[in-house]
């Protein structure tokens, strides 16, 4: 029985892609070789589909809105450390001056470990990931590309 057996059931993909968004570089890279062994075609659909914390940095300052708020400031902060202040700024566009600041202030005073950067990166994709399940975050009007299909959701 090969690992994917298991994952090939109705939901399996997504609950593969959310494993996957929640490992550590090490671990991701190891279990994508196993993938890549057992199914070329689900693992370059994971690699399509799956999020990081650079996709997710890369959308408009107005869609980052829409969840950014819903997060601690220090899981912004932490996370922000990992892309630099230009995501940072992207951010927190939309938040009033105090929050802004408050977050400012996390970001400039904090040095956060690598592995409290990786946390901070997990929570939010885990959030995103929570918000497009929920409805309340859509993908296909931002970036299509990360939209599961019915089968594989």
């Amino acid at each position: 029985m090969g690992m994917l057996d298991r994952y090939r059931k109705k939901g399996g993909f997504k609950q593969l892609l959310k494993l996957l968004e929640g490992c550590a570089p090490a671990k991701q890279a190891q279990l994508f070789d196993v993938i890549q062994k057992e199914d070329t075609g689900w693992a370059s659909l994971l690699k399509k589909k799956m999020l990081t914390l650079d996709i997710i940095f890369s959308w408009k300052p107005e869609t980052l809105a829409e969840f950014t708020h819903l997060l601690p400031a220090k899981t912004l902060a932490y996370a922000a450390k990992k892309l630099g202040p230009q995501a940072l700024e992207k951010a927190i566009t939309c938040f009033p001056h105090m929050k802004k600041r408050e977050i400012e202030d996390l970001y400039s005073a904090s040095t956060p470990t690598p592995g409290e950067m990786l946390a901070a990166s997990g929570k939010i994709i885990e959030k995103v990931r929570d918000l497009t399940d929920n409805g309340t975050l859509k993908f296909d009007r931002f970036a299509p590309e990360l939209t599961l299909d019915d089968e594989a959701a």
